[in-house]
């Protein structure tokens, strides 16, 4: 019984990841962003320059500063 219950859960996932991508691939067919909005130019370049100063605070002290999340200011930071 139980086993029946996992397959016909299985199936009704991979049935919504289905509808999910098609339904993506629909919107980005009729020209539409997916996805975050990207960062405004003007605030990354500010972020770079931040991260370029020698002995700058750390990751999280920058986040701050720019109302951004840690995660991001990282990104720029491996970049």
């Amino acid at each position: 019984m139980f086993e029946r219950m996992g397959v016909f859960a299985e199936f009704e996932r991979s049935m919504t990841w289905a509808r999910v991508s098609a339904g993506i691939a629909r919107a980005k067919a009729a020209g539409k962003h997916c996805g975050r909005p990207p960062l405004a130019p003007e605030l990354a370049e500010r972020i770079r320059q931040a991260l370029a100063v020698p002995g700058r605070p750390g990751i999280r002290a920058i986040a701050k500063q720019f109302g951004v999340s840690p995660m991001t200011v990282q990104n720029f930071a491996r970049a």
